[in-house]
């Protein structure tokens, strides 16, 4: 294999850290035949060969150091770099912590790796190497380069990923080492294009949305912190991610918008925030917002991947004729449902209810599972204006859920949608009956095709 990585840290960067990374370069490059020369310099004086790659690795003290050199500051400024030839490692460092110009380049994070169990005189082997998160890491980079500079066949599946923030750093490497590694197409073929190249170059973001079958956004805490006062650079892309999704180029588009799930030490206003964020119905569009354990997203990622390859069969047509109406309604209204319970019976049509007795998470299971297989929805809006908003929101989000066909129909009835409401279902075609003028028109006969 013609490639040779050159790998420069810079003097001061950590010791016990430089010897580790040298260490597991070199293992990790002659376990797939790469060459690799580790060399650690003062100032960044060097050309690369167009078989050369440089990884550079920095800490605070090194990134204070190389920002006021004058010399470097030439060197990565420079236009004739191959495409993915510099790569940046930060060390303890937050993306928002680098130069603007630092993010020309692929920018990886070992923020999260832990050397408290790293054991210098254990034995060097693949087995040992496997539980370090500096081991997955610097497997992850060399990949990268190798997958540059020899691309893959193409995949029938392509994802958009990214670009992440301050603190889905790792959940965004985890999830784009799970693909390449499956040996999927991902764009942008950088690792992590700066987020403000790609809104000021909305054409090239909207190429790459219209070539892709899946797109996963990244959006941290403190993003969901500042919204909607101060939109950063993920959200940005999300939004306009989701107006490419209201277009007929973009409604097939299905996304997942990754936020960190929340904890003991959540503050109030980040809960009140994600909870502000997921009301937003369009920001959500052909999306489905995930807050697990990165474990939990893999698995639901690659149960993307096998709906996106499985045909849509007629079995499966046959399956959701079967499953006629879902009916919606909040916990405290079940006597106010009853009619419609027994118009359904009396006129032998399959329903589902969305309360039944299950613990929280089993519900939320069983309701994206009804969205997902039902021929209609019905929506009994009892004047709770933030319940209607999450569950129109999950209508708009049920393609993203596994949903492969259109809602035959989306009935909301019982009390009038207020104007913002109105407003925030114009992306579906979704009819409204006040109180129970559902059942007294012929309209629902029709729709369920009742003589």
């Amino acid at each position: 294999m013609n490639i040779t990585l050159k790998t420069y840290i810079l003097n001061g960067f950590d010791k016990d850290q430089t010897q580790q990374v040298e260490k597991t370069l070199q293992f990790i490059s002659n376990k797939k035949q790469v060459k690799n020369e580790t060399v650690i310099i003062d100032k960044l004086t060097i050309n690369l060969g167009t078989n050369d790659f440089l990884i550079v690795f920095l800490d605070e003290l090194t990134l204070n150091t190389l920002i006021h050199d004058s010399v470097s500051q030439s060197f990565f400024s420079k236009k004739e770099f191959l495409t993915n030839q510099v790569i940046i490692v930060l060390d303890d460092l937050k993306i928002r912590d680098i130069p603007e110009y630092f993010h020309l380049f692929p920018v990886f994070s070992l923020s999260s790796f832990d050397n408290s169990n790293f054991n210098e005189e254990e034995e060097w082997n693949s087995k040992a190497n496997n539980n370090s998160q500096l081991t997955e890491i610097l497997n992850d980079i060399v990949h990268f380069i190798i997958r540059t500079k020899y691309p893959q066949a193409n995949s029938a599946i392509t994802f958009y990923v990214g670009p992440f923030d301050d603190s889905t750093t790792i959940e965004y490497q985890k999830i784009t080492r799970e693909l390449l590694h499956r040996k999927f197409n991902i764009v942008p073929e950088v690792a992590n294009p700066s987020a403000k190249e790609l809104i000021d170059n909305q054409e090239y973001l909207l190429e790459m949305l219209r070539n892709s079958d899946f797109a996963i956004h990244f959006i941290g805490h403190q993003s969901i912190v500042d919204f909607p006062e101060k939109i950063s650079p993920a959200i940005k892309i999300n939004q306009i991610t989701a107006d490419f999704c209201a277009t007929i180029d973009g409604q097939n588009l299905q996304r997942i918008i990754y936020v960190p799930a929340e904890n003991s030490e959540t503050s109030e206003i980040v809960e009140q925030k994600i909870s502000q964020f997921k009301s937003n119905t369009h920001s959500l569009l052909n999306a489905e917002l995930i807050q697990t354990p990165i474990e939990k997203l893999k698995e639901i990622v690659l149960q993307k991947i096998k709906e996106l390859s499985a045909p849509i069969t007629q079995s499966v047509i046959d399956e959701n004729k079967d499953k006629e109406v879902y009916l919606i309604y909040p916990s405290e209204e079940e006597n106010k449902i009853v009619p419609y319970c027994d118009w359904f019976k009396q006129k032998n049509i399959t329903y589902s209810l969305s309360q039944i007795n299950l613990d929280q998470l089993e519900l939320l299971q069983y309701h994206q599972k009804q969205l997902t297989s039902c021929q209609g929805v019905i929506i009994y809006n009892s004047g709770n204006n933030q319940w209607l908003e999450r569950k129109l929101s999950d209508i708009i989000k049920a393609p993203g859920w596994g949903r492969k066909h259109r809602f035959r129909f989306i009935i909301v009835c019982g009390q009038e949608l207020t104007v913002d409401q109105l407003k925030k279902t114009q992306y579906h075609d979704i009819e409204f009956f006040k109180d129970d003028s559902l059942l007294k028109n012929n309209k629902l006969k029709e729709l369920l095709s009742i003589k």
